[in-house]
């Protein structure tokens, strides 16, 4: 339990920059990043909020393994999951900033999310279900329900979390010890303070630590009805005109290491 626990990789992903240089440089620019988000359904206009939104993510921009990356959308029947993409190219910025090899499995991995997956799932939920009950009004619950099911079931077991250690540790080749953090906002705190357990505990020699957020039409009315979302998308936490937060979508990672295993390579 005498080990110390260094910080030796980042990699943030954020709408005012990707990579620790860019990044750096979009906070010293003092020059945040925020658009006005317009969500129609059915051609009707549901909402508009503030959120400080990537603009230029790609993720084949992180030289991830083109067939791994494939097999995982043929695994999730090719429906889009940014979450899951959020948290590889973080890591992978992360990984290539430490310059760590992963040749055995003493490398862990730690992942945070509040609810990966949860926005995606129920706007393909409720469109299935408009879709379903407007050809056959007719049917039955029993019915409705057999016909949803057989639509969703795969990706209703695709939000569990392992499924998520389960993909970024195959494209990553970690092997190591992991584990999902589900903690609200405490997550990314939470999920440190385990990879740096792992570590003193000498379960690994370090972890790669990786959080990420993709909030939608579902999360920002969540906030909204709680009276906690800022309607004029300014965050003011130290003003008595303080309204709420502001949403951002993004990721973050880094890797923690053994202060010994980190000097010696």
């Amino acid at each position: 339990m005498d080990s110390r626990v260094v910080i030796t990789g980042v990699g943030p992903l954020s709408s005012i920059g990707i990579g620790k240089d860019s990044f750096w440089k979009g906070i010293l620019n003092k020059n945040p990043v925020i658009n006005k988000v317009k969500v129609a359904v059915g051609g009707e206009n549901w909402e508009s909020y503030y959120l400080h939104q990537m603009s230029d993510f790609d993720i084949n921009r992180y030289n991830i393994n083109k067939n791994l990356l494939k097999e995982t959308y043929v695994w999730k029947e090719c429906e889009n999951s940014i979450d899951l993409e959020y948290l590889i190219a973080a890591s992978k910025l992360a990984l290539d900033d430490s310059k760590l090899e992963i040749d055995d499995n003493s490398i862990g991995m730690v992942l945070a999310h509040e609810n990966p997956g949860i926005d995606q799932f129920l706007e393909k939920a409720f469109s299935l279900s408009y879709e379903i009950l407007k050809k056959k009004q007719d049917m039955s619950k029993k019915q409705f329900f057999q016909e949803l099911y057989s639509k969703c079931h795969k990706s209703v077991y695709d939000l569990q979390t392992f499924m998520f250690l389960f993909h970024v540790g195959r494209i990553l080749g970690i092997h190591g010890s992991t584990l999902f953090v589900n903690n609200a906002c405490a997550s990314g705190l939470y999920a440190i303070e385990a990879a740096s357990l792992m570590i003193k505990a000498g379960h690994c020699k370090a972890v790669l630590i990786a959080a990420a957020d993709c909030p939608d039409i579902f999360k920002y009315l969540w906030f909204k009805n709680l009276g906690l979302y800022a309607k004029d998308g300014k965050i003011k936490p130290f003003s008595e005109e303080a309204n709420g937060i502001v949403f951002g979508d993004g990721g973050a990672a880094i890797v923690v290491e053994d202060f010994d295993h980190a000097v010696n390579r």
